[in-house]
């Protein structure tokens, strides 16, 4: 299933002003910055230079894009952690699959 993603700047804006009140989750190797909406659910990736170059970057993104998301209502911020350049390709599609997995349980609790 594929969402909306944000693309503005001005949509990650949101997330970089309200980053102290923002609810959010954290795993090894990914964070969950959520800002709750009735507009349906929008996602968007944030992986920094340090993962690697823009090939590797683009893979980690593709790779999220194919996770199950079954989220609520809201928008939602994908922040990739750099010790992800440590991991395999194969390693890391399981890993982020399970982090992913994990962190909606914990995001759907909250909510």
């Amino acid at each position: 299933m594929s969402f909306p993603s944000l693309k503005r700047r001005s949509d990650f804006e949101t997330f970089r002003n309200g980053r102290s009140h923002l609810p959010s989750v954290e795993g090894k190797y990914i964070r969950i910055a959520w800002k709750p909406s009735d507009s349906g659910v929008l996602l968007g990736f944030k992986v920094n230079r340090y993962t690697g170059n823009a090939v590797r970057r683009n893979r980690i993104k593709r790779i999220l894009r194919s996770c199950d998301f079954d989220l609520p209502s809201a928008h939602y911020l994908i922040i990739v952690k750099s010790r992800v350049r440590e991991l395999s390709d194969r390693k890391l599609s399981t890993i982020l699959r399970t982090e992913i997995k994990r962190l909606n349980k914990s995001i759907k609790a909250r909510l």
